[in-house]
């Protein structure tokens, strides 16, 4: 089991206003015993930044909730917007990325964002870029649903969720834009994509894992919002497997084909959806970093908890990892029984490497 710089019952030597401050790039910084070298690349480009990736020929590409994509050349001290051919971005209902009016797309804690971005592992497509955006949705494709728990809020313009798409990039422009994953229009909702983390990793067969938290996990209720992760019919709350062409699953992805329904019944009591072949493991709540590690081949995922019960996980295929019904965190509404009505024991957890709640106390 790997070990962490913090031993349990120790504290961290610094104050949460120390952390902060932005810090002087001319001086080393020391943390927990390391110590660091500080460059400033870039300034002032974007308030909402959320995913780097370097690039072959030096520079560095970044995406941002409210403007999109830009890219980085060293020696320069700002971002330069990236143009994204409009038209296959219009046909595919992706991320709004018209530039020409200069306003901010989605809104700081709402739908429509741009999340992780990554470059193909193909030494021979090292111009090819992966995108994770919230996908909106434009119209309401089940306009008569009778659903009252759902129908004022989901569905309809406004709602969104996770889709990923790859292009490659010429100097500044993304072309030949297409489709590599969507999921289905009824799972779109128009909760936050603040706690969805959309993060981009390949495994060692190249196969693009990608991650899905629960939208608008930083409210504690609804409890049926969280059992979603629970639920092998809906996309939230999974890591997801997918081939990097578009061509689906891969068929060793340890639900692809079985043919089963989910084990939750959906929102008013609609039939049970078949489950989903792109899953690769559950039971995560906000997963805000993915990355595998070739040398060791073995995926690892960052966690998100609720007060205190933030989590690093060892993902492994069809592994459960408990959210909502395993959590050493705080809800932030108060007291809240997920498990009331579950039995637990029968889902097997998969329990974390490292427990910031449990370990980090």
């Amino acid at each position: 089991m790997p070990t962490s710089a913090v031993t349990p019952g120790e504290k961290i030597n610094s104050s949460l206003s120390d952390s902060l401050q932005e810090p002087d790039s001319s001086k080393i910084t020391e943390f927990e015993g390391h110590k660091f070298a500080l460059e400033a690349v870039a300034a002032g480009s974007e308030p909402w930044p959320y995913s780097i990736e370097p690039l072959p020929d030096g520079r560095i590409l970044l995406s941002t909730r409210g403007h999109g994509l830009k890219v980085i050349t060293p020696g320069s001290s700002t971002a330069v917007p990236v143009a994204i051919d409009p038209l296959k971005v219009r046909e595919i209902n992706a991320y709004d990325f018209c530039f020409e009016n200069k306003t901010q797309h989605g809104l700081p804690r709402g739908n429509g964002w741009m999340l992780d971005i990554a470059t193909s592992p193909k030494p021979s497509e090292r111009d090819t870029v992966f995108i994770a955006i919230g996908r909106t949705a434009q119209r309401n494709p089940f306009p008569k649903d009778p659903c009252p728990e759902t129908a004022p809020s989901s569905w309809g313009p406004g709602t969104s969720m996770i889709q990923i798409i790859r292009g490659k990039l010429i100097g500044n422009e993304l072309i030949d834009v297409k489709e590599v994953w969507a999921f289905d229009k009824r799972h779109y909702t128009k909760e936050t994509e603040l706690t969805l983390g959309g993060r981009i990793t390949f495994d060692g067969a190249g196969n693009l894992l990608f991650s899905v938290g629960v939208k608008g996990a930083a409210n504690d209720l609804p409890v049926e919002r969280h059992k979603r992760a629970q639920d092998l019919s809906h996309p939230e709350g999974k890591i997801h497997r997918v081939q990097p062409d578009g061509k689906g699953p891969p068929a060793d992805n340890p639900f692809n084909g079985d043919g089963g329904t989910s084990n939750l019944t959906y929102p008013c009591g609609k039939p049970q959806l078949a489950v989903l072949d792109s899953i690769y493991a559950c039971g995560v709540r906000s997963p805000q970093g993915l990355e595998y590690d070739h040398r060791r081949q073995v995926l690892w995922q960052t966690e998100m908890g609720p007060a205190g019960g933030d989590e690093l996980n060892l993902i492994v295929a069809g592994g459960n990892y408990g959210w909502p019904y395993a959590t050493s965190g705080t809800p932030y509404d108060g007291p809240v029984n997920y498990a009331a009505g579950v039995d637990t024991k029968a889902l097997h957890f998969k329990p974390p490497i490292w427990d910031f709640g449990w370990n980090g106390r």
